[in-house]
């Protein structure tokens, strides 16, 4: 990859290391794990497009994959339902500090290495 394609394509490097990075920690917080989760590295420099290979998984931890996404889009909606309602106080999900919401796992500042 030459210099300016490398500089051009910095920001997708570190968005797809990132992706990784943060789909594996919420994975195993959810006890499941995709064995082979990777950047295709090669595909990237080739191309300039940084792709993210899922690679293959057992039946037991996609049926657990999916089962945390189902729970999560439950939350998702039911929270999106309690939000519009006056009624709650304490214990309402918003988004007033940020917190957890649009931000990935990993601690501010540390970076994987490009």
């Amino acid at each position: 990859m030459g210099p300016i394609l490398n500089r051009a394509t910095a920001d997708q490097r570190r968005e797809a290391a990132y992706a990784v990075e943060d789909l594996e920690t919420v994975l195993a917080l959810g006890g499941a794990k995709l064995p082979s989760l990777e950047v295709d590295w090669e595909y990237g420099r080739r191309t300039g497009c940084y792709l993210i290979n899922l690679g293959s998984a057992r039946a037991g931890e996609v049926l657990r994959i999916v089962d945390l996404l189902r729970k999560g889009l439950r939350y998702e909606r039911l929270t999106g339902l309690l939000r519009g309602c006056p009624g709650l106080q304490a214990g309402e999900e918003s988004d007033s500090c940020g917190a957890g919401q649009g931000t990935g796992f990993r601690p501010q500042g540390e970076r994987p290495p490009t």
